[in-house]
């Protein structure tokens, strides 16, 4: 049960054959939020690259800008209200440090394999496909996982090939052609993130359930669709959107406000429990609903 997956993608402008979403669009094709950011500084934003911000700058209990460091230096930058969005692994470090230590009591990650096979006089493979163009969500009620058309780019597939028990030097030759099925699962808010930015996690016994599951799925597609079963293998297990980290009703309340005053977080971050899905449409959501409330508030 199949289908076409929806996508932050212009036909008109997208190559064929293509397959560097992933690396960076060439043609303007995809969809980034760069566009928002440029549409920003049209109105007056300054934009200061090459930085990051280590704390959030507080007096009486109200967080009246951030400190940091930027490409020529110390960096601080004062304002009325501060808005993190350092992502499911910066927002709970920079919290961390500014007097939260509950941001980083635990997270998700969103755990993933591939799984790859090569189908004889196949010309091109799914590193020049759009990335997940299909996937299905047959399984994502009961075994808590989804499934798409993906592969990782060559150099990555070359590294799992290596990493792989045995290694599978001998498909490496086949990047360029493998046809790839990706896994991502669920996997409960567990671990934790210290105020360096150190990581903690294992993988519980589920959430291997649920990759082994998905893996199997896969290999039965790509076998369906022709691929020689000596050629079957998967990557090793990888994460892709980190969250739940400063969850709301532990960390911020439900105007994504911090209890430092005019602190607020915009990220997955406060995604209050296991997700297993894409983040980018839910951060934009986000985004609109933190603007709506900052607003409101404003004087």
């Amino acid at each position: 049960d199949w289908q076409l997956l929806p996508k932050f993608i212009n036909p008109d402008r997208c190559e064929a054959n293509c397959g560097d979403c992933m690396l960076g669009c060439k043609t303007g094709a995809k969809w980034t939020a760069r566009d928002f950011v440029r549409q920003a500084q049209e109105i007056g934003m300054e934009l200061v690259a090459r930085a990051s911000v280590e704390e959030v700058i507080q007096e009486s209990g109200r967080a009246v800008g951030v400190r940091g460091k930027g490409p020529e230096g110390p960096l601080e930058v004062r304002a009325d209200r501060v808005v993190l969005a350092a992502g499911g692994l910066g927002t709970p470090v920079i919290l961390k440090r500014s007097g939260i230590h509950e941001a980083g009591e635990g997270f998700f990650s969103d755990p993933l394999v591939f799984t790859y096979g090569f189908r004889p006089n196949q010309r091109l493979g799914s590193s020049f496909d759009i990335p997940m163009s299909g996937g299905t969500w047959q399984f994502h009620a009961d075994e808590g996982l989804m499934m798409t058309d993906l592969s990782e780019p060559w150099l990555m597939q070359l590294a799992s090939q290596a990493f792989h028990f045995p290694p599978r030097v001998d498909q490496a030759p086949r990047v360029l052609t493998n046809m790839g099925i990706m896994t991502k699962v669920k996997d409960p808010v567990s671990g934790k993130i210290s105020r360096d930015g150190r990581l903690r996690k294992r993988l519980e016994p589920e959430v291997r359930k649920r990759l082994k599951s998905g893996d199997r799925h896969a290999r039965e597609i790509l076998l369906a669709a022709g691929c020689k079963k000596s050629s079957l293998y998967t990557s090793p297990v990888r994460a892709a959107h980190p969250g739940g980290s400063a969850p709301i009703g532990k960390v911020v309340d439900t105007n994504l406000e911090s209890r430092i005053k005019n602190c607020y977080v915009c990220d997955a971050s406060v995604v209050p429990d296991e997700l297993g899905t894409p983040v980018v449409l839910l951060s934009l959501c986000l985004g609109r609903y933190a603007a709506e409330r900052i607003l409101a508030t404003w004087k």
